[in-house]
């Protein structure tokens, strides 16, 4: 059914709005209704022409109602270096971090997964300090969780080659760090995470 024709079925003028076709849509409807006595066919054509006449109308209103494409910025545009109190928060949380790697050999009779699990969080949340402070507030969730893994991994890896040094072995236990950093994502993540936040 072309536009022209349609019109004819909706006893329309070319120049039609969209109210004026949903009003004589309703009122060509109520007579044609199959469960009024009207004609099934009729009622079909009346539909068909609607449709064809709002076509370009519902087109345009779901494309209103899309989203557009945001840019994405690159993770060097919301990297940067902390400012001096960063560096200083970075460097006593890194501090503190290698320190909790001593509680192996102090509590040498405790299991390995007791002693190095403070060491596990305390690695976690030096990543999220310095994450905080290395990214700008332009950065988006997947800058957030690369944020974290880019300071989350060396901080590991310094813990378990300073635990080398106390003849203690981390590499058993490795798995266990990385349960608090999997719980750091899913508080940046939520949708993907334990739980969600309210969309603001």
């Amino acid at each position: 059914m072309t536009r022209v024709e349609a019109m004819a079925h909706l006893g329309l003028a070319a120049g039609a709005n969209e109210a004026e076709i949903r009003r004589a849509f309703r009122l060509w409807a109520r007579l044609a209704h199959p469960d009024r006595g009207g004609d099934p066919a009729r009622f079909q054509a009346l539909r068909q022409a609607r449709d064809v006449l709002l076509a370009p109308v519902l087109a345009d209103t779901v494309a209103s109602t899309v989203p557009t494409a945001l840019t994405r910025q690159r993770l060097r545009e919301v990297l940067g270096p902390p400012t001096r109190s960063g560096r200083v928060v970075i460097m006593l949380a890194l501090i503190g971090t290698l320190m909790l790697v001593w509680l192996p050999v102090l509590l040498g009779t405790a299991p390995l997964v007791v002693t190095a699990a403070p060491a596990a969080v305390a690695a976690a949340g030096t990543a999220v300090l310095a994450r905080d402070r290395i990214l700008s507030k332009d950065a988006d969730v997947g800058h957030r969780i690369v944020g974290l893994f880019i300071v989350w991994a060396p901080t590991v890896l310094l813990q378990v080659l300073w635990a080398q040094l106390f003849a203690v072995s981390f590499v058993p236990v490795l798995p266990l760090f990385a349960l608090p950093f999997v719980a750091v994502v899913a508080a940046v993540n939520p949708g993907a995470g334990f739980w969600r936040r309210p969309i603001s």
